[in-house]
């Protein structure tokens, strides 16, 4: 069985995307009830990667399957922070990390990020609860040479009766 945690779902981190300052962070765990787990805790870092602390959560459910952790974490300075979990068993302790898009992985992996807003960058009302994209146009240059030959015109998109679209392959992540 998996360890789950997604934090883009709002069953294990609300609110969903960044949080303001002094914002209450809710996050939740659910380890298999089969790894005894005896403590989670969750550790926050600055951007650098130094240890700023830990947060103890507390166990909230005891299922079947699974037993679910929670804690709650605010944060007072504004910029990027990054966590992972530090679990302790029955059988002793390691730690949690992200892998992929929404899955986990013990003792390697990617850090989840989290970010804090100066009260400066309100967020407008029209756009609460909205997901946006940022378009880095660099990371396309970066990418090679796509062969467009034939596919658009002069203004970039191909025309296909009143709707314009690229027919350039989309790009993909790397890691």
């Amino acid at each position: 069985m998996r360890i789950l945690f997604d934090s883009k779902l709002s069953q294990f981190k609300t609110p969903f995307g960044t949080l303001k300052k002094q914002e209450v962070c809710t996050l939740h765990i659910m380890l298999p009830c089969s790894c005894r787990t005896t403590a989670v805790c969750l550790v926050l870092q600055a951007e650098n990667g130094a240890e700023l602390r830990r947060v103890p959560f507390a166990k909230q459910l005891d299922d079947t399957l699974y037993d679910i952790w929670g804690g709650e974490l605010t944060i007072s300075n504004a910029g990027l922070y990054f966590y992972y979990f530090h679990i302790t068993t029955q059988d002793g302790a390691f730690r949690l990390f992200k892998q992929g898009q929404s899955d986990t992985n013990m003792e390697a992996g990617g850090l989840w990020q989290l970010s804090v807003l100066a009260d400066k960058y309100p967020v407008p009302a029209s756009c609460a609860g909205a997901v946006m994209y940022q378009i880095f146009p660099d990371r396309f240059y970066q990418a090679g040479a796509c062969d467009l030959a034939g596919k658009i015109d002069h203004t970039g998109c191909t025309k296909t009766r009143t709707t314009y679209r690229s027919t350039c392959r989309m790009p993909t992540a790397r890691s």
